[in-house]
């Protein structure tokens, strides 16, 4: 995912936690307990881990096969400088 820091300082974010979805299914779970650092004035590529979630992927397997559109969502918490920032990140494959 690319987090973009239109900033002049740094950012560090502390930690991330939440899920992906498609076509509103859990499809995995993100934990992310180590700092990531965003620098400033960028955009930044970052990789957070995700752990698959079976019947969730299963589902979207019969969605692609179908033919059907999928909406992929990340949505999750990201704490950083001490606040929670709630993260809902929508990507659409047609």
């Amino acid at each position: 995912m690319d987090v973009l820091n239109p900033t002049k300082n740094p950012l560090k974010i502390d930690s991330f936690f939440g899920g992906v979805y498609a076509n509103g299914k859990k499809i995995g779970s993100i934990e992310q307990g180590t700092p990531i650092n965003i620098d400033a004035n960028k955009r930044t590529e970052i990789r957070l881990p995700a752990v698959a979630v079976g019947l969730g992927i299963g589902q979207m397997i019969v969605d692609i096969a179908s033919g059907k559109n999928i909406e992929l969502k990340v949505l999750g918490i990201a704490r950083s400088m001490g606040f929670d920032n709630a993260i809902n990140e929508t990507l659409s494959f047609e």
